[in-house]
């Protein structure tokens, strides 16, 4: 499993359900991810999966692997993202695109003033 180094941004225990940051790293198993998108994908009403976090990209073989899944399985996909992948125009279409190719129809960007506390 492989994760990003790179600087993440810190979430705010004001605003963050999930008690996210750089400093939790933990991540769920991808036989954990594909058994909730099978289980999905037997409720009829169901019909966007989320990738969110923390930071879905810091695991992004999981996050790879879980796109393709429920995709092939008929769900629109969505990943919400702080992107700081995207240091500039040609990394953030490259990444993007790949994204793209394995089945990501959505991308929100979570980012506002609760996060700019942490940036550096």
């Amino acid at each position: 499993m492989s994760t990003n180094v790179y600087q993440n941004l810190n979430c705010s225990i004001r605003h963050c359900s999930v008690n996210a940051g750089p400093n939790n790293i933990g991540v769920l198993p991808l036989e954990y991810i594909y058994k909730a998108i099978n289980e999905a994908y037997n409720v009829p009403s169901f019909q966007v999966i989320v990738f969110s976090g923390g930071e879905p990209t810091l695991f992004l073989d999981h996050l790879k692997l879980g796109i393709k899944h429920a995709s092939e399985l008929g769900f629109i996909v969505r990943m919400v993202t702080n992107a700081w992948w995207a240091k500039n125009y040609e990394k953030a279409k490259v990444f993007s695109e790949e994204l793209v190719s394995l089945g990501l129809k959505e991308l929100n960007i979570s980012y506002d003033d609760f996060h700019l506390e942490y940036l550096n």
